[in-house]
């Protein structure tokens, strides 16, 4: 898999140049450097820090994809693994193809674009910023009309069969994965958007254990100047259930004011299963621009668990740093204070996150 991703990524690098198409890469390392643990190089294991992102586009065509390595010693320590990729074509202005990673969205918040919570028990609660499909399969994105954009795809993963041939008929199995979402634009206000996705199971009549299916009905605001919000209703349907059994209130704001900006996030969720406890979780990061390239922050959101509504734990991580830039490079380092609940001990680190683009 190293040889095969490595080639991949090079052959996609001969084509930019070859060909003049836009080509965008990026990449990432992070980790502490000091602190309770002392130095810590992380293994690139979060979701928006992959060790290579490319993406090379044409007018009509394109494709992206990701390296993910654990970044171990010696010339063959690490395994390099692609963990996404697509490649998607236009053949008409109103409909675009995508084969391969199709994961999508309505509404994406700018702190961590990926944690959004999936509406599940408090005690199985994970993350889930995919609206209508997520992993390996095609999506058909739709353009009929100026503002209106819609999507329909299926996801059954890769080497597994949205179908299966019961050998008197071809029937729905296999994975069935899908999801379908549309999104239009107000001129001058924002956009309203709805999605619905069907996790499905792993053989024909069966179910998940989460979240088995899903909508989702939001909008976002631009009309003012400086700031984008948006806020989303997320339903979800647990595997095996028959009616709605978690509503997730999901909102983000950001605000900017000549050198000032706030962004936060307080999603709540609201179980109506009989004992499941309704919590929440948050996240603000308050930054001044002092200098061209140097705007210093505080952040702070709930590390771990949700927060219990009938039994309130906040366990902040507070940060105090600095984002700025060199170059192509943008950086990120902080004192980071995690206060834990009750009897544990205070720890504290230092993180950075070092971001090459070009």
């Amino acid at each position: 898999m190293k040889k095969v991703a490595l080639l991949i990524a090079l052959m996609l690098l001969i084509s930019a140049f070859t060909f003049a198409v836009d080509f965008s890469a990026s990449t990432v390392l992070a980790g502490s450097l000091w602190g309770t643990d002392g130095f810590v190089l992380n293994n690139q294991n979060q979701k928006d820090a992959d060790l290579l992102t490319v993406s090379v586009s044409d007018e009509v065509w394109g494709s992206n994809f990701r390296l993910w390595a654990p970044l171990a010693g010696g010339v063959d320590g690490g395994i390099v693994n692609l963990r996404k990729l697509n490649i998607w074509v236009q053949p008409i202005d109103m409909l675009k193809i995508t084969v391969g990673s199709i994961d999508s969205g309505l509404f994406t918040e700018q702190l961590n674009w990926w944690q959004v919570p999936n509406g599940a028990a408090a005690a199985s609660m994970g993350w889930s910023s995919d609206t209508a499909t997520s992993g390996n399969g095609v999506n058909l994105e739709l353009t009929p009309m100026d503002g209106l954009w819609v999507l329909a795809g299926i996801s059954p993963g890769l080497a597994t069969n949205f179908m299966v041939n019961t050998g008197t008929a071809l029937e729905v199995g296999g994975d069935t994965n899908f999801g379908l979402a549309a999104k239009y634009t107000l001129t001058d206000i924002g956009t309203i958007g709805v999605a619905y996705r069907n996790n499905g199971g792993t053989t024909a009549g069966s179910t998940i254990t989460w979240n088995e299916m899903n909508f989702r009905l939001g909008m976002d605001v631009t009309a003012v100047e400086g700031l984008y919000a948006f806020l989303q209703g997320i339903f979800t349907i647990d595997g095996g259930a028959d009616s709605i059994s978690g509503i997730v209130i999901d909102e983000f704001i950001s605000y900017t004011a000549g050198d000032f900006n706030v962004k936060a996030t307080f999603p709540v969720t609201i179980r109506l299963v009989a004992g499941d406890d309704n919590y929440f979780t948050y996240d603000v990061k308050a930054g001044y621009t002092v200098m061209e390239n140097v705007t210093p922050f505080i952040r702070l959101e709930q590390q771990g668990a949700p927060i219990l509504l009938n039994d309130i734990t906040f366990m902040p991580a507070v940060q105090l740093g600095a984002d700025y830039s060199i170059g192509s490079v943008n950086f990120m380092t902080a004192l980071q204070i995690n206060v834990p609940a009750a009897g544990a001990d205070v720890t504290w680190s230092i993180p950075f996150e070092m971001r090459a683009s070009w």
